[in-house]
């Protein structure tokens, strides 16, 4: 796992966590994040880098109002999914 810190330029944190699965999580705290805390699901696509991914059987969009905890809990289930060479990175009708 590779992790990575920055700032959104509003005063929020984000923590971006990359797994060796192809897929990965972006953790925003405070100002814009859903609730204070969200987690977004990453996919990377080859020759591309990572984008947002909106399938898979964790969730179809970011993910807010989260407590540090919860955020731990889904980053350890992304990490935990079978590898996908694609993943649908457009939002589900």
């Amino acid at each position: 796992m590779t992790i990575e810190h920055d700032t959104n330029g509003l005063g929020g944190k984000i923590e971006r966590r990359w797994f060796a699965n192809g897929f990965g999580v972006s953790i925003l705290t405070g100002p814009p994040a859903y609730g204070g805390m969200e987690l977004a699901v990453l996919h990377e696509v080859e020759g591309e880098g990572w984008t947002l991914c909106y399938a898979t059987e964790i969730t179809e969009d970011v993910i807010g109002h989260l407590t540090p905890a919860f955020a731990e809990r889904i980053a350890q289930l992304v990490a935990s999914l079978d590898p996908a060479p694609e993943c649908d990175h457009g939002r589900l009708a």
